[in-house]
């Protein structure tokens, strides 16, 4: 009774002050806390980001470097005819053209685990889904690389071989622009996102 009437005793403009100070202790946690989760939630998006597109493009840029030094070994065989050079620049050419497939490989298995965030997208010209890119790729390369032949030099021929490498080539660059789209748009909308969370904690 007596800590109750001890309560009681104390005058209204400290009451407040007491209420006040709990109040802006309360608002004090809630907003740390808000600020603390929005920083897990911005990190949480980065590295999502950076798994879904950063690798998956990292891969396909390194693929489409390969594709070009794989063409660059085969025109070089065909404007040197000796054995050794033969046999030097089809090495160049196998090695680069079997890393462009396993970087290309690596890529899509990345997106694959993500398949429901890219069906959206299309590419602006080709109207082609990046599952549905992927799989042209794979057609595409292995007809360039059946039309490999150490042997071959003449005009007809090369027109040949480089129209089939600017189809799988084709693919390659159309994949790397839905990629370059979505992460754009992901990351307007994390933008978006943190600024409604920012006016959400200023009006607590």
């Amino acid at each position: 009774m007596s800590k109750l009437k001890g309560i009681n005793d104390v005058k209204l403009g400290p009451k407040i002050l007491i209420i006040l100070l709990i109040s802006a202790l309360a608002l004090g946690f809630i907003t740390y806390t808000s600020v603390k989760s929005l920083g897990a939630l911005s990190d949480d998006l980065i590295q999502s980001l950076y798994e879904e597109t950063h690798m998956s493009t990292y891969w396909i840029i390194s693929a489409d470097r390969d594709l070009y030094q794989a063409l660059e070994a085969k025109l070089l065989m065909e404007q040197h005819r000796d054995a050794e050079s033969l046999k030097k620049y089809k090495e160049m050419f196998v090695e680069n053209a079997n890393q462009a497939k396993d970087r290309m490989n690596k890529a899509k298995e990345i997106i694959e685990t993500n398949e429901s965030l890219f069906m959206q997208y299309k590419h602006k010209e080709s109207n082609k889904s990046i599952s549905q890119l992927f799989d042209q790729f794979d057609k595409d390369y292995t007809f360039w690389m059946s039309l490999f032949n150490e042997n071959e030099a003449n005009l007809e021929y090369q027109e040949k071989y480089i129209v089939a490498f600017e189809d799988a080539r084709g693919e390659v660059n159309e994949i790397t622009e839905i990629l370059e789209a979505y992460g754009e748009e992901a990351m307007a909308k994390a933008n978006d996102m943190v600024k409604r969370i920012n006016l959400i904690i200023l009006g607590i």
